[in-house]
């Protein structure tokens, strides 16, 4: 079986954009404002929605962006997820990361680092710990404490 996101977190400064190219599913989300950057933030999160990551092999990836930045290409690839990030010589660069299980459900949360770096995280999905729910915004401590990350990648996100 396939693996999906259901859920995701934008913890930056910027607008979170999610086109995901075989399923149509398409949505943007806030940035974090000032006062929510400064405290244990209520980060915005996206409505619950089992969207199936498409395989590589299909050609198709769901594209991950803030504001103007570089698009992250997320696709699965042999039970890892593949990203794809255009490089500064206008290459493409790939890092695999997260064990996935079949029929897996992932939340994905985007994190400002340094400059023009961020940190996409992968989490497990558990029904029991995170319940499912509307758009709005989950308390980043809760998210903290609920579940482990998975797999992670720095990536250049920002222009």
């Amino acid at each position: 079986m396939p693996v999906g996101i259901v859920e995701v977190i934008n913890n930056t400064t910027g607008l979170l954009h999610y086109q995901n190219l075989k399923s149509g599913y398409t949505f943007t989300l806030p940035p974090l404002s000032h006062a929510q950057a400064d405290s244990d933030a209520w980060l915005p999160k996206s409505t619950f929605h089992d969207d199936t990551v498409p395989y590589k092999s299909s050609g198709k990836y769901i594209n991950v962006w803030i504001n103007n930045g570089p698009k992250v290409e997320i696709s699965d690839d042999n039970w890892m997820f593949s990203l794809v990030v255009p490089t500064d010589n206008l290459d493409k660069a790939e890092k695999k990361v997260a064990s996935l299980s079949n029929g897996g459900q992932y939340i994905l949360k985007v994190d400002q680092a340094a400059w023009k770096q961020g940190s996409v995280d992968f989490i497990k999905y558990e029904y029991s710990k995170f319940q499912a729910t509307d758009a709005g915004f989950v308390i980043s401590q809760t998210l903290l404490q609920s579940s482990p990350t998975i797999g992670q990648a720095l990536l250049d996100l920002f222009v």
